[in-house]
């Protein structure tokens, strides 16, 4: 039979065994821990609290005494029934305020307002205040405790796992959830902050970085050097104009205009530049630069989208995409401006020599090729070439477009157009072998086994069909066999410049110069073609091989344009810049020729794109009237590569 009873202080109810009768026992509440009699079996419940205060209870021994006089005494306001107290509380996320039940302090609760998930505090006892021993703090030294059977102090006690409240069955609290659009909300608001003020930056960099290379390059063209105070040879003043203006049209190619004026100033300098080449004397500098000024020009046509916007000019007059034409607007497209270019090449005292023009032939219909507009070539031969030379440039450009997009339809038509002649040339006839079937009467002329000489037609014909059929090792192979020199360094040239490893077309070509390159029975290596070498050697990082076609020229501006062209190989493939002494600059200013000038721009625009840009007044020593301005245009051509990798 067990007693029942209950703890006069809180009121908590138990049911003791019988053995406990007449023992002292305590409250097993954490917050109350008083010590009260269990009363006898059947004698009711323990007496009350009050009873005890006004000593009537019965008193069995000095502790209980103690007991009774220690509650008669205590006026601690704390001293209440639990369920009564309540604890002030305030949301940290909306600072709604409530109060929580006494008996949850520690345990978490939800915010009424926003279901936020929280902590009911614990109240701090007083400072300084002694804390009541019956509540947990330290009891007298001699002092008794007897636990009751079943019941277990809150010290006294471990953590409950969810599995053992389930068996019980009794279900743990469920608290409401974040929603989802806070969880995102307090996750992406910062990013976005911090994304649109690395925008902000970044824009702010760029119109700074923008600016200042637009100052550089004025500050170039501003040197632009004059007939009158330059220290310059009077043969270089035009030569020098032409490709600062060259340099600059590069440099406004490459940028966003979106208003007409912008595109307007551009148009210009290609109009200046063509212009200063039309009045520059005859020689092998004014042939580069006309190929570089038309390589440019391919560089300033679009998309339909930036011939709309007015960023980029149209590629055909009828063409250009959605583009409409403006009013009181001058309009201008890539083929006319070619072909502006290409005509002045013919200038009745200056006419530019026929292999360059063939190989500026080459390089734009492989430009051209690539950006998807090859049809735009051949309106253009009869501006280049004469009738008797349009046969073989219009096979060239038929091989280059070939070669870039296999089209074998469009080869076939080529094939067909051009008729055949008493004396194809080697272009058509590598054309040719890849429609079918081939004409009888362009089938490749057959050349003899072993190290015989081969006449110039052969020897190409063969070449190019080995490269057209992408094995260039044969083409390298067929360039070895005895002949004309000129000859054999060009086939190696084309071999070096189509292919994606152009050193070993380099080393045989270098090992021709040296060995039979003052045979005059041979013929003179051509100075075009030796430049064409020294650039594919700077491309294959041969620089053991420069001097051997720098040497080879034969004028002084050949040979430091063939340095310079090295330099433009490297940057081109990536590698870092050589020192300027590559350049080999002379000390007295009546010596500088263009090639030393234009090697100067391609070190600076080689430093600038680099790790370390150097600063623009870097190249302030490099001499007014003369290298400071290619300084400068190679600074602002740099930044701009560097922003657009």
């Amino acid at each position: 039979m067990s007693i029942e009873t209950q703890c006069p202080a809180c009121s908590k109810a138990y049911k003791l065994k019988d053995e406990l009768a007449g023992k002292r026992v305590t409250c097993a509440n954490p917050t109350c821990r008083f010590v009260f009699p269990v009363p006898k079996a059947g004698t009711g419940t323990a007496p009350t609290l009050a009873a005890m205060k006004a000593g009537k209870a019965p008193v069995k021994s000095g502790a209980e005494v103690e007991a009774a006089a220690l509650a008669a005494l205590n006026d601690d306001p704390d001293e209440v029934p639990v369920d009564s107290r309540t604890i002030a509380m305030s949301c940290e996320i909306c600072e709604h305020k409530w109060t929580e039940p006494w008996d949850k302090q520690g345990k978490n609760t939800v915010c009424p307002e926003c279901r936020t998930r929280q902590k009911v505090p614990v109240p701090q006892a007083k400072a300084g205040a002694k804390q009541d021993w019956r509540k947990g703090g330290p009891g007298p030294s001699m002092a008794k405790r007897e636990a009751l059977e079943g019941v277990s102090a809150s010290g006294d006690a471990g953590y409950v796992s969810g599995e053992s409240l389930r068996s019980a069955g009794l279900g743990l609290p469920q608290y409401e959830a974040r929603p989802l659009w806070q969880k995102v909300f307090v996750v992406a608001f910062p990013l976005l902050l911090l994304m649109l003020g690395g925008y902000a930056y970044l824009a702010y960099t760029r119109s700074r970085t923008d600016t200042r290379e637009i100052e550089t390059m004025t500050d170039a063209l501003a040197d632009l050097p004059d007939d009158k105070d330059s220290p310059l040879p009077k043969s270089e003043i035009a030569v020098y104009r032409a490709a600062l203006l060259i340099a600059a049209l590069e440099y406004h190619a490459a940028r966003d205009k979106p208003d007409a004026k912008g595109l307007t100033d551009t148009m210009n300098l290609a109009a200046r530049a063509r212009t200063e080449l039309e009045t520059a004397p005859a020689g092998i500098e004014r042939d580069v630069l006309f190929q570089e000024l038309c390589r440019v020009i391919v560089k300033l046509g679009g998309t339909p989208e930036q011939i709309e916007s007015g960023n980029r000019i149209r590629w055909t007059p009828q063409g250009g995409g959605s583009a409409r034409a403006r009013i009181s607007e001058k309009t201008y497209d890539v083929q006319n401006e070619l072909r502006l270019a290409m005509t002045a090449m013919r200038g009745q005292d200056r006419v530019v020599n026929a292999e360059v023009r063939k190989q500026i032939l080459r390089l734009v219909a492989r430009d051209l090729s690539k950006a998807g507009e090859g049809d735009v070539v051949e309106r253009l031969i009869p501006a280049l070439f004469g009738d008797e030379e349009q046969i073989d440039a219009t096979a060239i450009a038929g091989w280059e477009i070939f070669k870039a997009n296999s089209d074998l339809a469009k080869a076939s038509a080529a094939v067909a157009g051009l008729g055949i002649g008493s004396n194809p040339p080697p272009a058509l006839l590598a054309l040719a072998q890849v429609v079918e079937p081939v004409p009888p009467m362009l089938k490749l002329p057959p050349y003899a086994a072993g190290t015989s000489a081969l006449d110039d037609v052969i020897r190409a014909a063969h070449g190019y069909t080995a490269l057209l059929k992408n094995n260039p090792g044969e083409a390298i192979e067929i360039a070895k066999r005895p002949g004309r020199t000129d000859g054999r360094l060009r086939l190696l040239a084309l071999a070096a410049e189509v292919s994606n490893e152009p050193g070993p077309a380099v080393a045989a070509a270098a090992e021709i110069v040296a060995t039979d390159g003052k045979k005059r029975e041979l013929g003179i290596p051509s100075d075009d073609v030796l430049i064409r070498l020294a650039g594919q050697a700077g491309r294959a990082g041969q620089a053991d091989k420069l001097d051997i076609f720098a040497k080879a020229g034969s004028r002084d501006d050949a040979r430091s344009l063939a340095r310079a062209t090295f330099l433009q190989g490297q940057s081109h493939a990536g590698a870092k810049l050589a020192d300027e002494a590559v350049l080999e600059i002379p000390p007295d200013a009546k010596d500088y020729r263009l090639g030393h000038a234009w090697g100067r721009l391609l070190i600076a625009r080689g430093n600038a794109k680099g790790s370390i840009a150097l600063p623009a007044d870097r190249y302030e020593s490099w001499g007014k009237s003369t290298f400071r301005a290619f300084g400068l245009a190679g600074y602002a051509l740099g930044r701009q590569d560097a922003a657009a990798r």
